[in-house]
């Protein structure tokens, strides 16, 4: 067994927000961010696709509102266009750590992409989707696009340049004629595409549920696949998430993950099975003031194949996030 405790502080990031939709008919907006210092070669999204690269981009796009009806301002009677570089849009976290419930990311989030080059269309207006989401509030959303490639390297074209990424994710949250299952969040997205690397194509598959039980616990569940070409290349995840509010500013949150590498969840284990394995994630939260937040984490994960020569690995790290 290995451990080993980390403090973080996030302040790598920088972004810049410019004009949000408002009531015009065509309405429009865009958003610049950008990635400053040693992790920004994370997102691999370059045009060299450079891991050590100490500026990236994190989001670049415009915003377009179309109108089914001229005549109906209201934002769910829209179509929101968006065009240029943007998070996938399937999956339950997101790049961006601050905006996860724990500090280090789970193992479906390694099977997922995270940026793509191209056009993403919402419907109804994601402006309308902001105004409903709470839970109880039934609501829903879809999500079609097309990217260069399945990865995140911007303005880049698979081996296969004539093969675009497809790019499909719905969500809603069940009203009143679901009995019991009312607000219950359920969501599903499909990636096909070709990385820029390759001629072959490589599919996604995600499904998530979430709910609140009652005013202090939440709940989720999430399923990942990576399906590629050739035997033992699938890899699929099942994480389960629970949130508990302690006091108003304390919060407890839990993941548990099963995961298999080189073969899908629930089938026999392939040739080239590399690791199966569980982990555990306990995060407390607590929000300092206003803009500033605290987080203490410990993981915990068992791979039945050594990963940096050890079977069990154990992380404590303390978290710090400013923003503004």
């Amino acid at each position: 067994m290995s451990s080993f405790i980390k403090v973080s502080v996030f302040s790598n990031n920088s972004s810049i927000l410019a004009a949000h939709f408002g009531d015009d008919f065509f309405d429009s907006g865009f958003k610049a961010q950008f990635w400053i210092g040693p992790d920004a070669g994370d997102l691999m999204s370059d045009s060299d696709g450079d891991a050590d690269a100490e500026l990236s981009v994190r989001n670049a796009y415009i915003d377009l509102r179309l109108p089914f009806d001229p005549s109906e301002v209201a934002s769910d009677k829209s179509v929101d266009l968006r065009l240029g570089v943007f998070e996938t849009p399937i999956g339950r976290e997101s790049v961006d750590r601050s905006k996860n419930r724990h500090v280090t990311h789970s193992w479906g989030f390694t099977l997922e992409p995270t940026l793509h080059t191209g056009l993403l269309l919402t419907l109804p207006s994601q402006g309308h989707i902001e105004d409903q989401m709470d839970w109880g509030d039934p609501w829903w959303r879809l999500r079609l696009g097309v990217a260069n490639t399945h990865d995140a390297r911007i303005n880049g074209s698979s081996g296969n340049d004539d093969r675009k990424t497809l790019l499909l994710a719905g969500s809603a949250s069940l009203g009143e004629s679901f009995g019991f299952l009312k607000g219950t969040e359920v969501s599903a997205g499909y990636v096909y595409g070709r990385p820029h690397a390759s001629s072959e194509p490589v599919q996604n598959l995600y499904l998530g549920l979430g709910r609140a039980l009652g005013e202090k616990w939440t709940t989720g569940l999430a399923y990942d696949a990576r399906l590629a070409h050739g035997s033992g290349n699938d890899d699929s995840v099942l994480g389960l998430y629970l949130g508990r509010e302690l006091t108003p500013k304390l919060d407890l949150f839990f993941r548990g993950e099963w995961f298999e590498d080189g073969a899908k969840l629930f089938e026999n284990e392939s040739a080239a099975e590399q690791s199966d394995g569980v982990g555990l994630t306990v995060t407390l939260d607590y929000q300092l003031w206003e803009g500033v937040r605290s987080r203490l984490e410990w993981r915990w994960d068992k791979t039945d194949a050594p990963v940096n020569g050890r079977h069990h690995n154990q992380a404590v790290i303390a978290n710090f996030i400013y923003e503004f």
